[in-house]
């Protein structure tokens, strides 16, 4: 079955890490020249290269998003459903917050 551990993260801390904390959507980057929402920074830069100031590590659930591409894109898909279904819903329920908005999103993907 799938939890989507590897999307939302595995404990709260990475689960916050990811939030945007705005009407129930994730963390994403806007990289210019790409299409659409694309996979936060890390801001720490765990588990990048090192000594290559240059390569930017992408933030997610899974810390082998840097290290698999094909898992990195699958995040990314999943991460883009749930801001999708997010923003739905916010239209459907202006009246509902954040965390009403991220959680139902979250129930509905996994």
């Amino acid at each position: 079955f799938i939890d989507m551990s590897s999307t939302y993260g595995f404990d709260f801390e990475k689960e916050s890490a990811l939030r945007a904390w705005v009407n129930g959507i994730l963390l994403w980057s806007n990289i210019t020249g790409m299409y659409g929402e694309q996979l936060p920074f890390d801001p720490e830069d765990i588990n990048c290269r090192p000594g290559n100031s240059s390569y930017k590590c992408f933030l997610s659930g899974d810390q082998r998003t840097n290290i698999n591409m094909p898992l990195a894109s699958m995040h990314l898909l999943w991460l883009r459903e749930h801001n999708r279904l997010s923003k739905e819903l916010k239209e459907k329920h202006p009246d509902w917050n954040d965390e009403k908005l991220y959680q139902e999103a979250r129930l509905i993907v996994i």
